[in-house]
Order: C-alpha cells, then structure tokens, then sequence
C-alpha cells in the first residue's frame, strides 16, 4: 500500500493487487493514531491489478490503515492484506497528546544538529507512528504533544547517523 498526502489534506491510498485479476473487492480500514477506527472505505478498480480511493475529510494527524484484498464483494476469502502508516498533514504533524515533550539531538560531540527530521512511534519497528515527521530547530530541538508513556523516536539527516531508535519516557 502506498499513501500520498497533500498540503491541502487530502490522501490518496493505491494499491497493487500482486494476483492482477479484475475482480477482486478491495478495503481499506483508516484508524488514528489512538487506534480508533475512523472509517472503512472500499478501493475502487482503476486498471487490473490496480485500486486507489481519494479522501478529503480526514483532518491532519498520524493514521494507519489495513488494505484486504478479497475474491468477491462479500469477503469471503483474504487473498492479501497490507499494514501501513501515514500521516496527512499541512507542513508536519507535532502529536496529540497532552505533553509538550522537548526532545533533542545531538552528535557525539554533544552539538546540537538542527534540521534532523524525527518521527515518534510506540514500538521498535516503527509501525505506530504517532507523531512527525518534525525538524530540529537550530538547538537541536523539537517539540511534539504526547501523552505519557515509553516511546522511541527515530532521527534522520544527510551526513549524521544516530542510533535509532532512541527510546524515551514522557512523563505527565
């Protein structure tokens, strides 16, 4: 499944179906970064193999949707089915948690690297991604809204490479 999001919050979810037959029903199931199911939508048939859908109702925030596959409209039977994140925002997507949590970058040196992009997640395989991406300011700072818990935020730059993730307690 590969997402797309615009400046203008629309998303656009496509989808390749590996079995390249015509027939098939395909849905796409949205939940927020919570977990709460928001809405399922069925993927329309644009050429074989082929499905894609457009929304313009979700407002900016972090979403992950499951894409199943099945034979036939009535969900008879799974033939694929496909776990992704993504987030639709305006410029970036800080989180929605009660927190304002301060978190910083640096080398090994202890500077500040500013312009580091960093996305938060819940787990060690960055599947539940809660908030960003955000950028470092030039302290090497970001802020992002979470609520308490464990969580492990991950940090690219061209020409620096952190150990990701990097795993913090936000506390209340």
């Amino acid at each position: 499944m590969n997402t797309v999001a615009s400046p203008l919050q629309d998303f656009g979810i496509s989808f390749q179906d590996q079995f390249q037959v015509e027939t098939r029903f395909v849905e796409a199931i949205i939940y927020d970064a919570r977990g709460n199911k928001l809405e399922t939508m069925e993927l329309f048939h644009v050429e074989t193999g082929f499905y894609q859908r457009t929304h313009s109702i979700l407002k900016a925030g972090v979403y992950t949707g499951i894409v199943t596959v099945y034979t036939n409209e009535s969900r008879d039977t799974i033939l694929d089915s496909d776990f992704q994140y993504f987030s639709i925002r305006s410029d970036s997507v800080a989180g929605v948690g009660s927190v304002a949590f301060v978190y910083t970058v640096q080398d090994e040196a202890l500077d500040p690297v500013p312009d580091a992009k960093v996305i938060v997640s819940t787990d060690e395989l960055q599947q539940n991604v809660v908030a960003g991406p955000q950028f470092t300011n030039l302290s090497g700072q970001v802020v992002f809204n979470l609520d308490p818990g464990d969580y492990f935020f991950w940090t690219t730059k061209s020409g620096f490479n952190p150990d990701n993730p990097d795993e913090e307690t936000v506390k209340a």
